[in-house]
């Protein structure tokens, strides 16, 4: 008896010791972090509120958030400090991503007041609050925070939907969600949703057992799912900051490009084992037909680079200057229209040569680019400036310029629907103008950060454009 008695003596010394070395976690002390944080806005502690957030949230260098601290001193201290008796934050955390450098939190949260009457007020909701909160040193401070919107007509919607595989229908990537819209053409509707990991960056399909691929570009990972159900095969680890995917049409790899120094892999299609990596290459990918080759707008670098598979991917250089990214080949590839942002213009290569055949100016800032099947137009996204270019290739002149959403960022077309689809990340919408009246039609509302468009005839792997 004694001894039981001694040992849980020493059980209990341990646990007790164990307990008090215990140092939390990351995940823990931003827990506890998040808490302070709204205790701060309950307690209307102005000062103590705002030190949560990084000097280089609001640094006076970006023009976005000059002044934003006056205007958040007047909304809060000003409006609802004064306004309400007492506040309440109420807060559900969805989930929590490491980063390479910081934590993604994601957020319920609701923002309501007592007034002097003793009423109840709903001062602030969202089901969508996106965090990055980084750590410097030994505090957590934010260095970023918005609102992901995502349309309440969304919450009805599922993966199962009327046709899938079946062709017609338009995937759009959001860049900062975990799925994927799918908008079924013929009739201009958001109808589903293919689930991803967080950061839906790109999206390609192989017609050989219906498979298709997404990159998250946060979760530095790729989902294959089944397209005729939309259900998760398995996921993929990658590098950091996977964005674009393609196929070559005999579908025996997939490349996949990264936005950091992982650069371009290349995956099997039978084992999803890396067979190449070429760490420096950037970029969208675009797959010659012709020349059976790659080509590749280096988005850090002045440089269009080709490449060959049969040769080990030894490539071809082609200086462009600026910054090149996105591509679009004529029907029959024997140009490529460039879209350079850097140097506001076009460039017009001739591939067999791989040079710079003629330079189209006066182009503003220029990110997506695509060409009809006839040849006749190339339609390009300017990002800052919230138009659509028309571009003549009979004499590779601009002959319209249409308003789009705001920062709209790729462009396809449907031959099918006679119409051009252009994702409009800062406004979270669609524009579809009719191709030859250069109207527009519609305007699809779809969720947050529509980055990228993948149109699915039913036929082919490879992409018309990327972004």
């Amino acid at each position: 008896m004694k001894n039981q008695i001694h040992h849980a003596l020493i059980l209990l010394v341990t646990t007790l010791l164990l307990a008090g070395c215990h140092k939390a976690s990351d995940e823990e002390e931003l827990r506890r972090t998040i808490a302070e944080y709204h205790q701060s806005l309950e307690a209307k502690n102005f000062e103590l509120y705002m030190a949560f957030y990084s000097k280089r949230y609001f640094s006076s260098t970006d023009e976005r958030y000059v002044g934003r601290i006056d205007e958040w001193k007047e909304n809060l201290q000003q409006k609802v400090f004064d306004a309400y008796q007492k506040l309440t934050v109420r807060s559900t955390i969805k989930s929590m991503q490491r980063m390479p450098h910081n934590y993604k939190v994601l957020e319920s949260m609701s923002i309501t007041g007592i007034d002097s009457l003793g009423q109840e007020h709903t001062i602030w909701k969202h089901n969508n609050l996106l965090t990055t909160w980084a750590k410097n040193g030994d505090r957590w401070d934010i260095d970023n925070q918005r609102s992901l919107l995502i349309p309440s007509f969304y919450d009805s919607l599922t993966s199962h939907y009327e046709g899938r595989a079946q062709g017609g229908f338009l995937y759009v990537c959001h860049v900062t969600l975990d799925f994927v819209s799918v908008i079924d053409t013929k009739t201009n509707k958001v109808v589903g949703m293919i689930p991803c990991a967080r950061g839906s960056d790109h999206i390609a399909f192989a017609n050989e057992n219906d498979v298709g691929f997404a990159t998250s570009f946060d979760a530095n990972s790729m989902r294959l799912f089944r397209k005729s159900t939309n259900e998760r095969i398995t996921d993929i680890p990658l590098g950091e900051q996977p964005s674009d995917v393609i196929l070559d049409p005999g579908e025996d790899f997939v490349y996949v490009a990264h936005q950091s120094k992982d650069g371009l892999w290349v995956l099997s299609r039978r084992t999803h084992q890396v067979v190449k990596k070429l760490p420096t290459k950037t970029g969208p990918l675009y797959w010659s037909a012709r020349e059976r080759k790659i080509y590749q707008p280096q988005i850090f670098t002045p440089f269009v680079d080709v490449f060959d598979p049969a040769r080990d991917f030894a490539f071809d250089r082609i200086e462009v200057g600026g910054r090149p990214l996105g591509l679009a080949f004529t029907p029959d590839e024997r140009y490529a229209y460039v879209a350079n942002y850097d140097l506001n213009e076009v460039e017009k290569i001739e591939t067999s040569s791989k040079t710079v055949a003629k330079r189209i100016s006066s182009i503003p800032h220029p990110r997506g680019i695509c060409i009809d099947a006839e040849g006749h137009f190339a339609f390009i996204t300017n990002v800052t400036s919230d138009k659509l270019t028309i571009l003549d290739l009979s004499r590779d002149k601009v002959v319209d310029s249409l308003d789009t959403g705001r920062m709209p960022t790729d462009v396809v077309i449907e031959p099918a629907a006679h119409s051009v689809y252009v994702s409009n990340q800062g406004a979270g919408t669609i524009s579809v103008f009719d191709i030859a009246t250069h109207k527009l039609t519609q305007t699809i509302p779809v969720a947050d950060n529509p980055i990228s468009l993948r149109l699915d005839s039913g036929a082919s792997s490879t992409k018309v454009s990327v972004k």
